[in-house]
């Protein structure tokens, strides 16, 4: 004396929808958890921002002929802008920095690189030094050395 089918087919649609279901809680469960590791990734790109700004505040504005207004930099801050973009690139490198900020920040570490100043000074540092960002000022490459997956789940795709 069996059971048809069609006494227990409610038992394989009740299955089905269990597994939808999971399937939902899993992805309602995961998507939170890369929004955070993306949050924590923004938050470490606005250090370096903040270390920009910082910089940025100790140039001097003047006014020269006409309306021109030439800005002096100090020594110190030249120096401070070269170990920022050496730090950023080390932190690219290894996969800390998101692709969003990378973006911006490789066409303002290449734009050091028509600056006479910062050449001179460059030139002057030991060959030890600044590594990654002679470098990058010769092959324009990004210098981020993790594979796609590795990317994605650290948030900085």
């Amino acid at each position: 004396m069996g059971l048809s089918d069609g006494e227990w087919g409610w038992l394989a649609n009740f299955a089905n929808a269990a597994t939808v279901l999971t399937g939902v809680a899993v992805v309602f469960a995961v998507v939170p958890f890369f929004q955070a590791r993306k949050r924590e990734r923004q938050d470490a790109d606005q250090w370096y921002v903040d270390r920009y700004w910082q910089l940025q505040d100790q140039k001097r504005p003047r006014r020269g002929r006409g309306r021109q207004v030439r800005v002096d930099s100090p020594f110190a801050v030249r120096w401070a802008e070269l170990r920022l973009c050496e730090d950023e690139l080390d932190a690219r490198a290894n996969g800390w920095i998101t692709n969003d900020s990378w973006a911006v920040w490789q066409g303002a570490i290449l734009a050091h690189r028509d600056d006479p100043l910062m050449l001179d000074l460059v030139a002057r540092t030991p060959s030890d030094e600044l590594t990654l960002l002679r470098e990058f000022w010769l092959t324009g490459a990004d210098p981020i050395i993790i594979n796609r997956w590795r990317q994605f789940w650290r948030g900085i795709r």
